[in-house]
């Protein structure tokens, strides 16, 4: 799914949830079109948000199995403490960093 906006390809599908790490092995290992994939920035999982919707708050023609309730990761760091990484909650919209265990993914490109 090529978002005209930005230019970025998307991963269609959510990836189930995975830690950090599995995360960022899943992503660049994603054999999806012969293309190289990664974890999405913070700001790049935002401009998939939809603030005309909630519960998810995206669009859910394009990314139908998105998860009602819960967060995707981001390749994002928290800077004060590089043991948290940002994440988004389509669910709302809202970003947010704290130490999870895992979460749901969606690869870019």
């Amino acid at each position: 799914m090529t978002d005209p906006g930005t230019g970025l390809t998307w991963q269609r599908t959510t990836a189930g949830a995975m830690s950090r790490p599995e995360a960022d092995r899943y992503c660049a290992a994603l054999p999806l079109g012969g293309h190289a994939w990664r974890l999405p920035t913070v700001q790049e999982l935002a401009t998939l948000v939809d603030d005309g919707r909630v519960t998810p708050a995206m669009d859910t023609a394009a990314f139908s199995d998105t998860p009602r309730a819960g967060a995707y990761w981001s390749s994002t760091d928290y800077a004060a403490d590089r043991s948290q990484r940002w994440f988004l909650s389509y669910n709302d919209g809202i970003t947010s960093h704290r130490q999870l265990d895992e979460t749901y993914v969606r690869c870019v490109r």
